[in-house]
């Protein structure tokens, strides 16, 4: 279905349901960037470390790695270490609980939390 979207001036982004099942079905260099979301737990790292593998195997994209809701330095370099790629860290930020309590966008609710800035540095590298 996204091949009949494709065209040189649109992007899509497609929220995957977690693990490595659609990685399987993607074919060979079909996507421009695979964004994978991580926290700090054992099996999001697992999980993270499988689809990485899958993607290298199966030429999908270029991988990134979005290390998600990192409380501490040792949480981002335990999954950099685990990983061993690039990671963007986002930091766990009361912002984005607030807006989603509130049921707004983080973005609109707060422009200036840390991880709206981190995550738009991480936008606009892409």
């Amino acid at each position: 279905m996204l091949r009949e979207l494709e065209r040189s001036d649109e992007f899509v982004i497609a929220d995957l349901e977690a693990g490595v099942g659609n990685l399987n079905r993607m074919a060979e260099s079909s996507v421009d960037a695979l964004l994978l979301v991580v926290e700090a737990t054992p099996k999001s790292i697992e999980v993270a470390s499988r689809a990485i593998a899958i993607a290298i195997e199966r030429k999908v994209g270029p991988v990134r790695v979005i290390a998600n809701k990192i409380r501490t330095p040792a949480e981002g370099q335990m999954i950099r270490a685990a990983l061993g790629v690039d990671v963007t860290e986002v930091p766990e930020d009361p912002a984005v609980l607030a807006a989603d309590r509130d049921g707004r966008s983080v973005v609109d609710a707060a422009p200036r939390a840390p991880a709206v800035s981190i995550l738009s540095a991480f936008a606009a590298s892409l």
